[in-house]
Parts: structure tokens; sequence; C-alpha cells
């Protein structure tokens, strides 16, 4: 059971719940955010409340003083994953408070919705966030995070409304701002939703870092012609792969362009900008600047606008020939397989899918799956030991020139929403992109094509968490028997 609450103050009886909680041998986690950011409340103590680990057996109570101490919020994040993989059934039980919140404790409501966001319960963190927004002393930050809510339910034009009033009441609320971006290029309304989207840009959490003193970014109407420009990628890889695109047309208005981005994409980069440098390496001269990302806002993109010059990145045939060795003869249909990414990406529990639900397409006859990633964990590993038409190269993927080779020979690439779909994409490779419930707001909503990459075929989630129906889909896509 995890607990999760505001000031607490408010919960005068949470030491009879708690008690009662470990007298029923559950595993209990308390935390609550003005604890953990300010220890001016001496009504709790870490050793006494913050957390307890009461094994099933009940022989025994383990302390865990490291839960949700010295105000680490994440810690907590992590006990919840240690109790999830010891076999636990870790919840927050928020029925635990209905008896003890006032109408007015509308902080609480909003810390209990935070939680269970951040567990991927976007339905529950609603209501409580709906709560705390209409309580008779609203807390005004829940109206914002009601709307993320909904946008993680893949209901963007509620999550708009909401994140416009959030803005009513808080004029210039970064969150409900970023939020109204997300949501209207979600929607496809870009010419609104790129001018929203720029709220990043004052997020140190998802924004890239600008250069010191260098005044507002480029928004297009300076003439660029003999001048240079620093670009520079923010957020992930496949970020910076799918706006690389319009790093050609800066070049082709007469821009000398400088882009600084991830230097395992480098390969790649160097055939659509003059230089390409790291984040490392001190900045040269240059007389204007914007974010990658940015670079629609200054284009105007629009929906039929969006440049599809594809392809715009291609394989090293040096590579491609080292690669064709490594794989020899061809047995049959070459696959592509992508089924997870970076694990750290805050969604990665909703977007990855285990190796063991791929069993439909990964037994199909005929075709020889090559895993296109680089990481593996252990549980696929396992999996993929027992698949004899699998191959795997993670030890000779050493950046995405090697990436780019290997797709070349694939007749086809299957990925879920990460850097590898990208790629495909940009190379005008067939891909299948598998899409989680609340899919990035790139790829829309309710469509199976995308302009961003028109060699791609969109398979999304039709219920949150439920990647079986998408699996049997891209086997039927396939029409191969199975064994």
């Amino acid at each position: 059971v995890v607990i999760a609450g505001g000031e607490p103050l408010l919960h005068k009886e949470l030491d009879q719940i708690v008690q009662g909680v470990i007298a029923r041998k559950k595993f209990v986690i308390v935390c609550t955010n003005a604890l953990l950011l300010e220890k001016k409340f001496s009504l709790f103590q870490p050793n006494k409340y913050f957390s307890w680990s009461v094994h099933l057996d009940g022989d025994r109570e383990d302390h865990d003083r490291s839960v949700c101490q010295d105000g680490v919020y994440d810690r907590a994040v992590a006990a919840i994953a240690r109790t999830k993989a010891a076999g636990f059934r870790t919840i927050i039980n928020a029925t635990l408070f209905d008896g003890h919140l006032r109408p007015q404790d509308a902080t609480t409501r909003y810390n209990l919705g935070t939680a269970l966001l951040d567990l991927h319960r976007a339905e529950e963190a609603l209501t409580w966030f709906e709560q705390a927004a209409r309580a008779e002393e609203p807390h005004l930050p829940a109206v914002a995070s009601a709307g993320e809510a909904l946008l993680r339910l893949g209901r963007a034009q509620e999550a708009l409304q909401w994140f416009r009033e959030a803005q009513r009441l808080q004029p210039g609320d970064l969150q409900a701002r970023l939020g109204e971006g997300f949501a209207l290029l979600t929607l496809g309304r870009f010419r609104e939703g790129w001018q929203s989207f720029e709220a990043r840009l004052e997020d140190p959490r998802v924004g890239p870092s600008m250069p010191a003193g260098a005044g507002p970014p480029w928004r297009g109407i300076e003439d660029v012609r003999g001048r240079t420009m620093l670009i520079y990628a923010e957020q992930g890889s496949g970020d910076t792969i799918q706006f690389a695109r319009y790093l050609p047309l800066l070049r082709a208005r007469g821009a000398r362009v400088v882009l600084r981005a991830q230097t395992p994409l480098f390969p790649l980069l160097r055939a659509l900008a003059d230089s390409v440098i790291d984040k490392t390496e001190q900045l040269p001269e240059f007389d204007l600047h914007s974010p990658l990302m940015s670079l629609p806002l200054a284009f105007g993109t629009e929906l039929a606008s969006i440049p599809a010059d594809i392809p715009y990145m291609f394989a090293d045939p040096r590579r491609v020939a080292r690669w064709r060795r490594r794989l020899g003869a061809r047995q049959g249909r070459r696959v592509g397989i992508a089924f997870s990414g970076n694990p750290d990406h805050m969604l990665d529990a909703l977007r990855s899918i285990p190796v063991a639900d791929f069993a439909p397409v990964l037994q199909c006859k005929g075709i020889d799956f090559h895993v296109v990633q680089t990481q593996i964990r252990p549980a696929d590993a396992a999996v993929l030991q027992n698949l004899p038409r699998v191959h795997l190269h993670a030890d000779a993927l050493h950046d995405f020139a090697d990436t780019a080779a290997l797709l070349t020979l694939m007749d086809l690439v299957i990925s879920v929403d990460t850097s590898v779909a990208h790629l495909a994409g940009a190379m005008g490779r067939p891909v299948w992109i598998l899409l989680q419930y609340n899919a990035d707001f790139r790829w829309m909503q309710q469509r199976d094509d995308t302009p961003w990459y028109p060699t791609a075929r969109l398979f999304r989630q039709q219920t949150m968490r439920r990647w079986q129906p998408v699996i049997d889909a891209v086997a039927a896509a396939l029409v191969c028997p199975v064994r």
C-alpha cells in the first residue's frame, strides 16, 4: 500500500491507518511531498512513518529508511518498483483517506493524483485532480495536471480545455502552456501548436540548454544568407532524427549550419550540416541560433507542408558491405525488430514490449528476425535464447551508422516508438511502428499513417497497456504461418 498525501497535519489519524495496514501484513510506503521537501514537521519521523516492509509470512518487520528520506521523491517510486519485483501487490489505496479528508484538503488530493500519474494510472489520477481543482479552496496546479492525465488517456480535446482553463486561472503557467502545445499538436493543429510548444524552452526538464547571452532564437524572419546558424538538438535521438529534415532547408536559404547534437548520430548528421559538434565542445562564433525542435515554428510548418523529402538519411556503403558479410546468405525474409527503448524514458513502461509478448510474430516461418537495438534487458535475453531465427547484433552496433547499415539490409522494420523507428522512416525504409495508447504528439490520433514518414505504417493500442491485439494485427499483416 502506498499512501501519498500533502500537509501531514491534515492526517491526524494516519498513524492508526498505517498501523492497521501493517497488521494486515502489507507493504507500506508513506510519502508526503511537504515532508520530503521541508523537514519542519515533527509529527512524522522517517524511521517511524516513512516506510515499512512487512514480510508476507509476518515473521519480521524491516524498516527501510532510504525510501522517502532526504527530500528524494524518486526513491519512493523506486521502492514501488522494488516491491513489484519482489512479488508484492503494490497499490495506492486512496480510499484510506476517504474518511479523513476535509472538503478543503485539495493539496492532499492533488498529491494522490500525482502519485497515481507517476504509476501510469491516469484514470484514477484524473479523479483526484478534478476533486482538487473543484475543492472549496482549489489547488490551481491540479487544473493543468488534470489536462496531463487526460492527455495520457488519449483525450486531447478535453485536455486542451483544462490547459486553457489553467492559463485563465494562472496566466503564464508553464505546465499549462506546454500541455496546450502537446494537445494542439496531437490534434494536428500545428499553427497554434508549435507556438505553444515553445514553452518547453522555459522548462529545464525538457528544454534545451540555449547559449548564454545569445538573444532570442531565430523565428524565420531574419535573412540567413551568408550567416552562421547554430542549431542545437534537444531531448532524445529520435527527436534529432525527425527534425534534422529542416537542416537542408536552412542551407538552401544560404545559411552555414553548425549543429550541436548527440555523438552517436554524427555519421548520419554530417551530410545535413556544415559542421557537427557535441555538447562538450566550445561553441564557434555564430550569427543566429535555434533549438532544433523550434524549426517547424520558424518555417511555419502545417500538416500539409511537413518537409518529407525522404530519404534524408543514408547508410555508408562500406558499412553496408560489412554488415552484408556478417549476415551471410539470405535464408528468407529479413525483418528488423526493436521491442524496447531507453529504460530511463519517463513512459518506457508504456511504450516498450516484453519479447515474450512478441511470440506470435517471432515464430513466423520463413522470416529471419534481426534485433536492431543495442540494449537487451535480462528478461528479454532469456527469451531470445530460445528463438533460433532471431539474431542479436548489439555487440556490433557501435553507433547509428551501424544501425542504418543494418536497416538497409532489412525487408521490413518493426519497432516500438524509439529512435530506430525514426531512423527507418528517415531512410525511407518500410517500417511498422507499434504505438502505445497515449501515443506521442507527433503521431497524432486515429490514423495508421504519418506525414512525417511516408513509408511508415502505424499499429495503435486500442486499450491502454493491452499489446496483444497489436501483436496479433502485426502477425496478420505479415501473412505468415506460425510454426
